[in-house]
């Protein structure tokens, strides 16, 4: 069995990213896959990347991660074009960034990335460059999610292809966690395509950022349309961001899991 650390927002908080980096050295795990809003404001600097590379790469770790609403993922593609074996694109030799869309197998389970999300906060964000007179795309990014147009091209490409595990930053729109920061109409549309990215791919599992908010869900998708009934469960987990913005505990951010294990699928009891 093989462990995998999942964790939720880092922000481009680099000593958030090594307190990661730490449990997952202390545990012996290789792998962390971090959920977007990750930090990447190269358009800015490049301290925390540098940073965080040269302490995996002194513990022995690789880092993975999906965009967030947060990251400029245009600046992303258009800085790197170098991809490993798996696919990924290579930021630095110990971080790499997992495009939307993008699929890719670790020990016979099967991954699919679908970053991106809605800033609920695009007004201030926008309002903020007006003010610092900073130019656009440097608060906020018009990419920060797919529009629906490139949604519908890829779901017309992947139409049924198994999935064993979704990462993502947004949440589904089945789920329901007790409390949602992100409760807006706006929302709707991205939450509304990644719960059919469910649907469609037979995910069995659905990891998440972006909320800010740690929760377990079991969610139906694939609905019977005689018996009304969900065709198929995923399990879904939301984690927490980081510490400097947690609303939870520390241990709310993150979470390990066998990597082999995600090929099964819960079912909720009669």
């Amino acid at each position: 069995m093989t462990n995998l650390l999942i964790c939720g927002d880092w922000h481009g908080n680099a000593e958030q990213a090594r307190s990661i980096i730490d449990i997952a050295s202390f545990q012996g795990i290789d792998k962390i896959f971090q959920l977007g809003d990750f930090g990447q404001w190269e358009h800015v600097d490049s301290e925390f990347q540098d940073d965080v590379e040269a302490y995996a790469a002194r513990k022995g770790v690789t880092i993975y991660f999906v965009d967030g609403n947060h990251d400029n993922t245009a600046l992303t593609l258009s800085m790197y074009d170098k991809h490993d074996a798996e696919g990924f694109l290579m930021v630095r030799e110990r971080i790499r960034y997992a495009p939307r869309g993008h699929r890719w197998t670790w020990n016979g389970t099967k991954f699919l990335a679908l970053g991106g999300a809605v800033s609920v906060d695009k007004r201030s964000r926008l309002e903020r460059e007006e003010r610092e007179k900073t130019g656009p795309g440097y608060y906020w990014f018009p990419e920060e999610q797919w529009s629906w147009p490139e949604w519908e091209a890829w779901q017309d490409e992947n139409y049924d292809v198994e999935t064993d595990v979704i990462f993502a930053h947004d949440k589904p729109f089945n789920s329901e966690p007790p409390w949602n920061r992100k409760a807006y109409v706006e929302c709707i549309p991205n939450a509304k395509a990644l719960q059919t990215a469910i649907e469609w791919t037979g995910a069995k599992h659905f990891f998440h950022g972006h909320l800010h908010y740690r929760y377990t869900d079991l969610v139906g998708a694939g609905y019977n349309f005689h018996t009304g009934e969900p065709e198929i469960w995923c399990r879904v987990e939301g984690l927490d961001s980081d510490f400097n913005t947690c609303e939870g505990k520390p241990e709310d951010h993150w979470m390990i899991v066998k990597i082999e294990d995600l090929r099964d699928r819960e079912v909720p009891h009669a």
